[in-house]
């Protein structure tokens, strides 16, 4: 900086230092010690609007009286008074104008610099004006308003950010906002997003949740723009913050419901057309799998007393083991947590080193890969059935949709496993029905043959008196066979139908077991079997239908016969336990495979056990054992080492106080003597077994008459004294029921005795046939010492 000198007189002095107050922008005036003027320049007369030699001897509060008690006045005087500068920025009311005036002290008085700064104060006062109407503005509007410079600072945030948040912010920086307030889950999108936005000087815009003064998260929409100066550069960024929460929430649960249900599709897709259970769940598995992006996802079934988990199948995104084959026992993982599943509630650990209840049983999680987990019960009738498990081998936070998804899967899964076994059963029990219809075919034809070549052999009229015995005895074999077959079959039908009453009775079980001992006697000697039996010195007494109990045990001991091979070893034994008595058969035979075991006492299963057929039978014997010991309140079960291992059969019964009497067993009632000769009329619309019947009593001494429809036998009974009716129930025009009736209406056949022969053999048949007027009602075929018995009878009477 150069100084200059002057050399000059006063007045030339004088003159340069007027030359430079005229030279400037500023109005200049100085006034004495008396505030009179000096001087005054003439940007100050522009400024004033007075001339010089107006102002010449005269103070300024006489040239200006507006000065007194304004905001000038003081500043003046304390600045003559102190012979100091100052400075002062006011309104002048006469000139209507604001002033801006630095004051300096001279050795005569003051000098005072001043210039017109009205367009600068009202440029101010509207900068002023606009920045409160603009908080006034940011204040009212919902949504919060900020403002970030271009360095970084956040300067402004609105009202509505300090009522939400309730910390109101002076000056911060994005990155200090976001780690204060924004959910940890959303900061990582949020400052990329804003580093993107301030690179390339983009609009910035991201979806986050914010954290409220009460602690809780809610999501709004950030949206801002920057503004760029003249060279391009942003100087600052206007942004808002607006709650879109509810909206946020619905489209999230809508997104979640659309994602759930293409999960649900896919997934009914897959395993529609499947039909083996485990691959049912193997690809239920996967595809929960894949979806939550897992780790490993198992299935695994409960036991019946839900103490242990069955996983046949799991899936794995190959960073852990399968566990597919495993049996688990759940309480090696903490009761307290497994009593959640068993309780029907989920579970859901993110960390099982943080979780007190299983910290004890860390091992086991661990043995596993366990450390977090995710596992929903399936619960029916009040019992768990079946657990889903995902699993991670890192702590993992479990959302609701990955919990709703897992939830999905379980109800779907357990219904396809559960209808594909229904599926398999029912084309387990269509192919058992086929078996089970070749096999009747097979035994019904097999006593056929030998009564049709009786019945050529008969026809040819050439044999003996001993011939024509034997031929009948072989007839009479044979039918006896077919009679026990078809019996079978009702007796089955009856009983699981529940169309049989039990005549129940106090009953020793060992007299049952002596007398099922004796009807299979003949069996096991033909087919030189030893039979140990082992009874129980105590009563073992039951409640029960004494023959319905002896069928029982002789059709467990016919298949201990039947299904070992000749001079096998069959054990009985009878016993009490827990208060129930129990008969256990086993034999050294055929065995079983498990899957049969598990079927054996179903209709038609002892078509699987042979497949020669040899041992005849129709595979119902069983399923009639179970029936008729469940109806007295019993169980029955059967276990095998396998083929070749023999089987063994267990049946429980209540076991009954010893107070009620026993009724002994007795022998069968005698025969009735044959009486004489009666007139007898048989009615049967079958020609030949008519015939057949009456060919049969006239053997025996009667006079029979034969018809083949109702209406007939009605018209020949009006002409003829019948001691009894012989009436097929099925007739065609007429039933037999209403042919009884009308036979009892009629005088002359009034006090005949009616007997039906008929294929219906139920109770109710029976309680129809009494109540029309039958006195007996025999089933097809009918046994001729019975009926010859009831003839006797009549004869008799």
């Amino acid at each position: 900086m150069r100084m200059y000198v002057s050399n000059g007189t006063p007045q030339q002095l004088a003159d340069e230092a007027a030359a430079i107050l005229e030279s400037i922008s500023d109005g200049f005036f100085s006034v004495n010690a008396d505030w009179q003027f000096v001087y005054l320049n003439q940007r100050a007369e522009r400024l004033l609007g007075v001339m010089r030699h107006e102002a010449a001897g005269k103070s300024i509060w006489e040239m200006f009286p507006g000065l007194a008690g304004s905001t000038f006045e003081p500043v003046y005087r304390e600045a003559m008074r102190e012979h100091a500068t100052a400075e002062v920025t006011a309104y002048y009311p006469e000139h209507h104008k604001w002033y801006e005036v630095r004051i300096a002290p001279t050795a005569a008085g003051l000098s005072f610099y001043f210039r017109d700064v009205s367009a600068q104060v009202a440029t101010q006062q509207a900068l002023r004006e606009s920045e409160r109407n603009f908080r006034l503005m940011a204040d009212s509007v919902p949504q919060i308003i900020w403002i970030v410079m271009a360095s970084g600072e956040a300067v402004y945030f609105n009202r509505q950010w300090d009522d939400y948040t309730g910390v109101p912010i002076a000056s911060s920086t994005p990155a200090d906002v976001a780690n204060q307030f924004v959910h940890p889950d959303d900061q990582g999108i949020t400052m990329t997003a804003w580093a993107q936005a301030y690179e390339h000087h983009h609009a910035f815009h991201v979806e986050h949740r914010i954290r409220s003064k009460t602690g809780e998260y809610r999501w709004f929409l950030v949206r801002a723009e920057p503004f760029l100066n003249g060279e391009g550069r942003i100087e600052r960024w206007f942004g808002t913050s607006t709650d879109i929460h509810e909206e946020k929430t619905v489209k999230m649960a809508l997104e979640v419901a659309e994602r759930r249900h293409a999960f649900q599709l896919a997934l009914a897709d897959r395993i529609r057309p499947l039909l083996d259970p485990e691959e049912v769940t193997a690809v239920a598995c996967e595809l929960l799998g894949v979806r939550l992006g897992a780790r490993r996802v198992a299935y695994a079934e409960a036991d019946d007393s839900g103490a242990t988990l069955s996983l046949k199948r799991d899936w794995t995104d190959g960073s852990m083991a399968s566990l597919a084959g495993m049996s688990l026992t759940l309480d090696d993982f903490g009761v307290a947590v497994v009593q959640i599943l068993r309780a029907g509630r989920n579970l859901v650990i993110d960390d099982v080193l943080r979780e007190s209840a299983a910290l004890p049983h860390i091992a086991n999680y661990s043995a596993l890969g366990i450390r977090a987990v995710l596992a929903i019960p399936l619960m029916k009738d009040g019992r768990l059935r079946a657990v889903l498990s995902v699993h991670d081998d890192a702590v993992h936070h479990w959302t609701d949709e990955q919990l709703a998804m897992a939830e999905d899967m379980v109800d779907r899964t357990w219904f396809a496993v559960d209808s594909a076994r229904a599926q398999a059963g029912l084309r387990d029990a269509d192919r058992r029905k086929d078996e089970f219809l070749a096999m009747l075919a097979h035994e019904l034809r097999n006593p056929l043959a030998p009564i049709g070549a009786a019945a050529q052999l008969l026809s040819m009229g050439r044999l003996d008196e001993g011939r024509v015995r034997h031929t009948s005895q072989i007839i009479g074999r044979q039918v006896a066979h077919m009679t026990h077959l078809i019996d079978d079959l009702l007796d089955v039908s009856r009983v699981t139908r529940g169309l049989v009453e039990l005549d129940n009775e106090p009953l020793d079980m060992r007299h049952v077991v002596q007398d099922a001992i004796e009807q299979v006697a003949p069996l096991i000697q033909a087919r030189r079997h030893r039979l140990q039996t082992f009874m129980a010195p105590d009563t073992t007494r039951v409640m029960g239908d004494k023959k319905r109990l002896v069928q029982v045990v002789t059709n467990i001991l016919n298949n201990a016969a039947k299904y070992t091979p000749e001079g096998g070893t069959i054990t009985l034994r009878s016993g009490i336990r827990n208060e129930r008595v129990t008969i256990e058969i086993a034999d050294d035979g055929i065995g079983m495979t498990p899957d049969l075991t598990a079927h054996v006492f179903e209709l038609f299963a002892q078509a699987e056990r042979s497949s020669d057929r040899s041992a005849g039978g129709l595979g119902l014997g069983l399923a009639l054992v179970r029936s008729l010991v469940e109806l007295h309140g019993g169980s029955v079960s059967c276990d095998s080492a396998g083929p070749g291992q023999g089987s063994r059969f267990c049946v429980s019964l209540p076991r009954l106080a010893d107070t009620a009497p026993v009724r002994s067993s007795g022998g069968a009632a005698a025969a009735a003597p044959a009486g004489q000769a009666l007139h007898l009329l048989v009615v049967d619309d079958n020609a030949d077994a008519a015939a057949m019947l009456a060919l049969v009593l006239e053997s025996l001494g009667h006079r029979v008459g034969v018809e083949h429809d109702s209406h007939a036998a009605l018209a020949r009974a009006r002409q003829e004294r019948f001691d009894a009716c012989i009436l097929d129930i099925g007739l065609p025009d007429m039933d037999g029921n209403e042919l009884a009736q009308r036979l009892r209406a009629q005088p002359e056949s009034r006090d005949a005795v009616l007997i039906a022969i008929t294929g219906y053999g139920h109770e109710s048949d029976r309680r129809q046939s009494l109540a029309a007027g039958f006195a007996h009602h025999l089933v097809k075929p009918a046994d001729m010492d019975q009926l010859t018995a009831i003839l006797a009878q009549v004869a008799r009477s």
